[in-house]
C-alpha cells in the first residue's frame, strides 16, 4: 500500500511539476519583456527561471526529504541534464561551430564541476560552501551580463507593455506556489516508494527527484520559441551550469550536514561524464544516432547502478 500511495503522490506531482516549471520559465520571461529588461539581464533572468523549479524541489528535499535524498538530487539533475537534456539538445543541432559562448559556458561547466568536486571530497556539502557555491552563481550571472553577444534583444509593441505584464504577472507566482505543493508531494512520495524498488534515500533522490522534474524543466524550454537559446549548445550550456551551482548552493545552506550528503562515487562519475559530453560536442554536429544512443545508454547504466544491494560495494 505505500508504494500505491508514493506512486499516486508521485503521479500528481509531476502534472504540477509540468504546469509549474512551464508557468515559472514562460511568465518570467514574459515579464522580462514588459518590463523591458535589458538584453543580458534576461538571460539571467530566463536561466535562473529554468534552473528555480529544480532548486524548489531540492530546497523541499533538503528539509523535509530523508537524509542524503537532496544531496543525491544534485548530482542526478546533473546527470540527466548532461546525457539526456544536452544529448537531445545538441542532435538537433545543424551548424558544425563552437561559438564565444560555447567556449565561455564549457570552461563554466568544468570550473563548476570541479568546484562541487572539491566541496564534496569528503562525502557532504556545509553551510559555508553553499555560500560560496551561491556566490559562483553570481558570478556566473555577471559572466553572462558582461559577455553577451550584441543583438540579443526581445522586441514587444509598448503598448502591449502593460497588457502583458498585468496579465502575465500570475504565470510566474502561480509557478512557483505549483512548484513548491508538487515538490512536498514528489518528496513524500518518493519517500514511501524507494524502500519498495530497492532505492536508498540518496539514490531515490538520484533517480525520482531528477526524473520529474528535469523533464517538466526541459519540457518548458522549447514554449520560449526563441531562437537565441533554441539553436545553440551553449544557451542549454548555461542552463546547466546554472542548475549545478544553485541546487548544490541551495541543498548546502538549507539542509544540516546529514541531509547535504553526497555520494563520493557518483560525483566523481559526474566529473567523467562531464569531460566525455563536452568531448562529443566539441565535435562534428550534428551528433550522430551512435552518439546520442551513447548518452542516452550511459545514463541507463548510472541509473541501473543506483538500486541495492547490487551496487552496494561500490558507494
Amino acid at each position: 500500500m505505500t508504494a500505491v500511495a508514493g506512486l499516486i503522490q508521485i503521479g500528481a506531482a509531476f502534472a504540477l511539476l509540468l504546469h509549474g516549471a512551464r508557468w515559472l520559465l514562460v511568465g518570467s520571461a514574459r515579464v522580462s519583456l514588459a518590463l523591458a529588461v535589458p538584453a543580458p539581464l534576461q538571460s539571467c533572468v530566463l536561466v535562473t527561471a529554468f534552473a528555480a523549479p529544480m532548486a524548489i524541489l531540492l530546497a523541499v528535499a533538503a528539509l523535509i526529504g530523508a537524509p542524503g535524498m537532496a544531496g543525491g538530487a544534485v548530482i542526478g539533475v546533473q546527470m540527466l541534464l548532461l546525457l539526456l537534456g544536452l544529448g537531445l539538445h545538441a542532435s538537433g543541432q545543424q551548424a558544425p561551430r563552437v561559438t564565444a559562448g560555447a567556449w565561455r559556458d564549457m570552461g563554466a561547466l568544468i570550473a563548476a564541476t570541479l568546484l562541487l568536486l572539491l566541496f564534496a571530497r569528503d562525502g557532504a556539502l556545509v553551510r559555508w560552501e553553499g555560500v560560496l557555491l551561491l556566490a559562483a552563481a553570481g558570478g556566473y550571472f555577471w559572466l553572462l551580463v558582461v559577455t553577451a553577444a550584441e543583438g540579443m534583444t526581445f522586441r514587444l509593441d509598448p503598448t502591449l507593455r502593460w497588457r502583458v505584464l498585468l496579465f502575465g504577472a500570475w504565470q510566474p507566482l502561480g509557478g512557483v506556489v505549483l512548484l513548491l505543493v508538487a515538490s512536498v508531494l514528489m518528496v513524500r512520495g518518493s519517500t514511501l516508494l524507494a524502500p519498495n524498488v530497492g532505492l536508498q534515500a540518496s539514490a531515490a533522490g538520484a533517480l525520482l527527484l531528477p526524473a520529474a522534474i528535469g523533464f517538466a524543466a526541459l519540457r518548458a524550454l522549447p514554449q520560449l520559441d526563441d531562437d537565441r537559446w533554441s539553436n545553440e549548445t551553449s544557451g542549454l550550456l548555461a542552463y546547466v551550469v546554472t542548475a549545478l551551482l544553485l541546487n548544490a548552493g541551495v541543498v548546502a545552506v538549507l539542509g544540516s550536514d546529514a541531509t547535504s550528503q553526497l555520494l563520493l562515487f557518483d560525483t566523481w562519475v559526474l566529473v567523467a561524464v562531464t569531460v566525455v559530453v563536452l568531448l562529443v560536442l566539441l565535435g562534428s554536429r550534428p551528433l550522430s544516432r551512435v552518439e546520442t544512443s551513447g548518452l542516452r545508454l550511459l545514463y541507463l547504466a548510472y541509473s541501473a547502478t543506483l538500486f541495492e544491494p547490487l551496487f552496494s560495494n561500490i558507494r
